[in-house]
């Protein structure tokens, strides 16, 4: 809920006449939020926590007394993200809005203040906290998440377990091919279904090349492929990709670190990717590196954060927290 509690306080900043900035470690992330105020009304701007920092050191936009800087998911952010904030809001006057979880999300480089900054907002009473849930529609998944986000995870885990959605495999290669199973039953229903796993880039790899074979198998695929080098599987059109590298390309402009799109064809060594609104981007497999483009029907939960889905089907083992 907290992009729908920021459409309601951004409306308010921008008829006080300020400007508003959002941004996040991952630009997708930020232009997520930025889209969603800009369909509210509300003219706003979305930049990865990096490309905001050299657009202010190269002066091409000016954090000024008249900003305000969402911080979207800022949990994720490293110490030194965290401090270029400070430092450039606090240089220019601009007013800093941090917007996260501790315990939803670590940060993704050293450090991390979210905690810190927490208990400091909440001493000084600048914390607001969200507690109704909304983005879960049954009220039983409701009840299962805010056990496990209080701590009581053997409450959250009982409330899976009685609506049989805990299933326990002996092995990882087991877990992966029911949790293949369960995605290949439950992704045509409304909002579709995404896998997210702990472990590591091989495995997640292993297991989109297992999906995307279902999808193949079921004729949803094209035929041709585009080999994605260091990886055990290639690009076929209509496949749904995720780019983790930002990278940008004539006619496109700027593609975020995060950025979903789909393949809309292959053929001639080149892939055509499809990112909405007429963003399209043939690359061949070079650019297919150096974009870090890969598939995108399971993921970690980082890169993943603020996806909506219709069913998260989560393999865990035991490196897994609760995060």
């Amino acid at each position: 809920g907290k992009s729908t509690a920021l459409i309601a306080a951004a409306r308010a900043e921008q008829l006080g006449g300020r400007r508003i900035v959002v941004t996040s470690t991952g630009g997708q992330a930020a232009d997520r939020l930025a889209g969603e105020l800009r369909a509210a009304g509300v003219s706003a701007e979305g930049y990865s926590t990096k490309a905001l920092e050299a657009s202010v050191e190269h002066g091409l936009v000016r954090l000024g007394p008249d900003t305000s800087v969402i911080h979207e998911e800022c949990a994720l952010a490293a110490t030194r993200e965290q401090n270029f904030l400070f430092w450039a809001c606090q240089e220019g006057g601009a007013r800093l809005v941090e917007v996260g979880d501790p315990e939803q999300n670590n940060p993704v480089g050293a450090g991390g203040l979210m905690g810190r900054l927490e208990r400091l907002a909440t001493d000084q009473d600048a914390f607001v906290a969200l507690e109704r849930i909304v983005r879960a529609q049954a009220e039983s998944d409701r009840e299962m998440q805010r056990a496990l986000r209080s701590g009581d995870t053997a409450a959250a885990v009982e409330n899976l377990e009685r609506r049989g959605r805990v299933l326990v495999a002996s092995t990882r290669a087991e877990a992966a091919q029911a949790a293949a199973e369960l995605w290949d039953r439950l992704r045509e229903e409304a909002d579709g279904a995404l896998v997210l796993t702990e472990a590591g880039n091989e495995q997640v790899d292993e297991l989109n090349a297992q999906l995307q074979a279902i999808r193949f198998d079921a004729g949803e695929l094209g035929a041709d492929r585009l080999e994605v080098p260091g990886r055990p599987y290639g690009l076929r059109r209509s496949d749904l990709v995720v780019v983790r590298a930002q990278f940008e390309h004539a006619g496109v402009g700027v593609v975020r670190n995060g950025e979903r799109g789909t393949v809309g064809a292959v053929e001639g060594g080149r892939a055509l990717l499809d990112f909405g609104a007429g963003r399209r981007a043939l690359l061949d497999a070079d650019g297919i590196r150096e974009a870090d483009v890969r598939l995108a029907y399971a993921q970690h939960s980082n890169p993943a954060q603020g996806a909506t889905t219709g069913h998260a089907i989560d393999l865990f083992g035991a490196l897994s927290t609760r995060r």
